[in-house]
């Protein structure tokens, strides 16, 4: 969360999520898949409707997110996309 860009970006997302009446939910995972993988169980285990993700920049994505894929979880990338 580096750079202002991403800051403001955040303001948007939890400005619009409040309109919507839901409430943001930040997880930062500094780069670690493992935190990443964490996050995810600990966020769908809250009941949560959706995720938005800016993914860790690996070669390729954890299994957690690939399973909400496949399972038509919610999930919005930004900055990334399944190839």
């Amino acid at each position: 969360m580096g750079s202002n860009v991403i800051l403001k970006l955040l303001e948007y997302i939890e400005y619009y999520c409040k309109e919507a009446g839901y409430q943001l939910i930040l997880h930062n995972t500094r780069e670690s898949s493992i935190e990443e993988s964490n996050a995810i169980k600990q966020l769908v285990e809250a009941g949560v409707k959706g995720i938005i993700i800016f993914p860790t920049e690996i070669e390729k994505y954890n299994e957690s997110l690939l399973r909400l894929i496949l399972d038509k979880f919610p999930v919005i990338f930004i900055d990334r996309y399944l190839y």
